[in-house]
């Protein structure tokens, strides 16, 4: 899967919510997580890798996705 992110998705989202003069952000904090998530998959495109695992070890009957992220170093 490759994502097409742009890399300021977050800051973009930021200046729509105060365009539309909305003030509690509650109800956006999904949307806002994720476009932290495609702002950093956009900018370090290489060393960056997400591991999701579809439940947690200690509930496999469970549906609770877990995102790892890492950013991979060169040594």
């Amino acid at each position: 899967m490759r994502f097409y992110c742009h890399r300021f998705c977050h800051e973009r989202l930021a200046s729509l919510l105060r365009t539309l003069e909305i003030a509690d952000l509650t109800d956006f904090s999904p949307l806002i997580l994720i476009t932290h998530l495609a702002t950093l998959v956009a900018t370090y495109t290489k060393g960056f890798t997400i591991i999701v695992e579809p439940f947690d070890d200690k509930t496999p009957t469970v549906s609770n996705p877990i995102l790892h992220f890492r950013l991979v170093q060169k040594r």
